[in-house]
């Protein structure tokens, strides 16, 4: 070992303080600051190198494999503190790092399989979260609330609160950032359906021959409980040979648009009206002549 001046140097193995001694180190209670690769330190305690997966600044090693290795966060004014305790396994979901407060407890969990795991309430844009997921928007834009985009491009579906002027403040969906539904403060569901929206515009063709041909069913899907009240509708291979833009197919299952039926009820019963008038006509043309 080597003194100079204000330095301590070891110069055939490393320097060891206390090493066959269980008595504590004490450093800088003078106030100073300790520095680790920099004679300048700027904190009680500075480290200072160029560090990587294999020589990080820091290792906290736990002794035991059953428990995690911990450092803690506190002052003087209070008895609770702050804990971040980490710890391995060979099952990486038992791997975890633990955020903790001790007058709450765990805060979130993070696991070696990729789980994150959180209590309490988390806020996005506010301070004080009243749910388990509070987000405040910013703005009155699909681009202020939910976005979720699909894996493979850049098709996303938005969620978002509109406030419509005085009409209220109204939840809305967006595809690709475009507006396409909301449901008002009242809990209607609504459609956008402005014509600047919307382009081919063509008359819908007659429908009274093919709503005749539906077959209204009453049933109960296989995954509801005996309990569950049957439900009334049409089954999708049923209208398909009818009207085919009202059904869809994903992973071969079959999906219908039921509102589209209003439009073909309404287009029905005016096809209907046509027809009751000219027997209407009818009837007065055959009465006038018996007089």
């Amino acid at each position: 070992m080597l003194l100079d001046g204000n330095e301590i140097d070891a110069l055939v193995t490393g320097l060891y303080l206390n090493h066959n001694s269980d008595k504590k180190v004490i450093l800088a209670t003078g106030g100073g600051n300790v520095g680790i690769g920099t004679s300048s330190p700027e904190a009680k305690l500075d480290i200072r190198v160029n560090s990587s997966p294999s020589f990080p600044h820091l290792i906290l090693h736990e002794n035991s494999s059953f428990d995690r290795a911990r450092l803690i966060f506190e002052d003087n004014t209070s008895s609770n503190y702050w804990t971040l305790a980490g710890g391995t396994s060979g099952n990486h979901a038992n791997s975890e790092f633990r955020f903790y407060y001790s007058g709450f407890g765990d805060i979130w969990t993070a696991k070696g399989n990729g789980d994150l795991l959180l209590n309490g309430h988390v806020g996005i844009g506010t301070s004080g979260p009243l749910a388990k997921l509070h987000i405040k928007q910013s703005g009155n834009s699909p681009f202020d609330g939910i976005r979720l985009e699909h894996w493979d491009d850049s098709i996303y579906w938005e969620t978002y609160v509109y406030q419509a002027g005085g009409a209220g403040h109204h939840y809305s969906f967006a595809f690709n950032g475009t507006a396409v539904s909301r449901i008002l403060t009242g809990g209607q569901y609504i459609e956008l359906s402005d014509r600047k929206l919307k382009k081919n515009i063509q008359q819908l063709e007659p429908v009274l021959d093919r709503v005749l041909q539906l077959s209204p069913s009453r049933y109960r899907f296989k995954h509801s409980p005996a309990s569950t009240p049957a439900s009334i509708g049409f089954v999708a291979q049923e209208v398909e040979p009818l009207f085919p833009e009202f059904v869809s197919e994903s992973d071969g299952t079959k999906m219908l648009a039921y509102a589209n039926f209003g439009v073909i009820a309404i287009k029905a019963i005016q096809e209907q009206q046509v027809l009751i008038k000219a027997l209407q006509q009818r009837i007065e043309d055959l009465e006038a002549r018996l007089k």
